[in-house]
């Protein structure tokens, strides 16, 4: 069954017993970087699975020079898994905050998936939106008084920082060697490399402090917007970062059944091999 689609950023899904539910994110169609092999390639990730949950940033949404390709591969994207027979449930993310459910939760709160932009009152300490746009960051932060302790607040937050500022997709005209854009890209201003290592050191006490505040009921979370995958069990709990189809980041999936983790594999990115 599909989740309450009302006005709250926050869904249910609640299963059929023994249905699998498959969980990835950070696809990012549309974008020069994604790693997205093309739907006839991507078949083989649907297979076995009744719902595809992908937590955040499906596609490139935002008013950018991707966004016409992005929207047009998320609806060809829609079209695959209802050729498959999955139900596609999207988490918004960063990328693409036009969709309407921020936050959806699973066998009544068991399980709970998120993009995890939330995790950080700016979004992306070191996304050039922020970087560049502090005053007005901090100007909507100081407006949502409720977002350390109202989970809808800090949804809210989160959805209206994502939209606070243009995209910035380089600082300038791009570097002419491999190097160069590699400097351009990740290593300039120097805060940012720096809040992208810390990011990455401290995501796993930041969700796990996170779902401590606002779902502490949650047995297990998923979340992706760090490009990195990872696992963490704390609390009695398991945290699974799904990663990104991104290049030089890494990209699994998460298959839950009847409220329990069945497995964790890598995503196929490849198309596969013609013989």
């Amino acid at each position: 069954m599909s989740p309450d689609s009302s006005s709250s950023p926050i869904a249910e899904l609640n299963p059929e017993r023994g249905e699998l539910v498959r969980v990835v994110s950070d696809l990012h169609l549309g974008h020069e970087r994604s790693r997205f092999a093309g739907m006839d390639a991507w078949r083989k990730n649907l297979r076995g699975c009744r719902h595809l949950v992908v937590a955040g940033d499906l596609a490139e949404t935002r008013c950018c020079e991707f966004r016409e390709k992005g929207l047009a591969l998320r609806a060809r994207f829609a079209e695959l898994c209802r050729e498959e027979g999955v139900e596609l449930h999207v988490v918004a993310g960063n990328h693409d905050p036009d969709e309407p459910v921020q936050l959806l939760r699973l066998w009544e709160g068991k399980a709970v998936v998120f993009h995890g932009h939330s995790l950080f009152r700016n979004v992306a300490p070191w996304g050039w939106e922020f970087i560049l746009h502090k005053k007005e960051c901090k100007r909507l932060i100081a407006s949502h008084a409720c977002c350390d302790t109202d989970l809808e607040d800090r949804l809210a937050l989160a959805h209206e920082m994502s939209l606070l500022s243009p995209p910035v997709l380089r600082l300038g005209k791009p570097a002419r060697t491999p190097l160069g854009r590699f400097i351009q890209h990740c290593v300039w201003p120097p805060s940012r490399p720096i809040s992208i290592v810390m990011a990455w050191l401290t995501m796993g006490s930041r969700v796990h402090h996170f779902t401590e505040s606002f779902f502490p009921d949650a047995r297990i979370v998923c979340f992706g917007h760090f490009h990195r995958s990872g696992e963490w069990r704390r609390g009695g709990r398991r945290y699974f970062n799904t990663g990104a189809h991104f290049k030089n980041a890494t990209a699994t999936a998460v298959d839950l059944v009847d409220g329990e983790v069945a497995g964790v594999r890598r995503v196929a990115l490849k198309p596969a091999a013609h013989h």
